[in-house]
């Protein structure tokens, strides 16, 4: 009998570490480091240097937006991050849930006065 890992849209739940740092983005470093969706919810996962109080007060000031490979756009929410030193780790929610993001996805994240847009290939792990 041969099996096979049921794909993301089947189950529902999906894995991919991510490996992109982003530009400079109005004096904060993002590198992204994976995307889940586990019980239909879905969360980003992002790690920031450069964050300051004055985020905080306008969700961090920055604009998180996903595109998937059917071209629907996702948001990306963010929350209150875990400071480790200095550096910021989030997992920022999205929606809708990303179930089957394709082999690419698209990120664009604004800040309060520049803009980033880049192409994120993604792995999926086996389940």
């Amino acid at each position: 009998m041969i099996s096979r890992s049921a794909s993301p849209a089947e189950t529902g739940q999906l894995i991919a570490p991510l490996a992109v740092s982003l530009p400079d983005i109005d004096g904060v470093r993002f590198a992204v480091t994976g995307l889940t969706t586990l019980v239909g919810h879905s969360g980003l996962h992002v790690v920031a240097v450069g964050l300051t109080e004055r985020f905080y007060r306008h969700q961090f000031g920055f604009s998180w937006w996903i595109r998937d490979a059917a071209g629907d756009w996702h948001v990306a929410d963010a929350r209150e991050p875990d400071l480790v030193g200095q550096v910021h780790a989030l997992t920022l929610p999205v929606a809708p849930a990303l179930i089957s993001p394709g082999e690419m996805v698209e990120l664009l994240v604004s800040g309060p006065r520049t803009s980033v847009r880049a192409e994120v290939p993604v792995h999926l792990m086996d389940n």
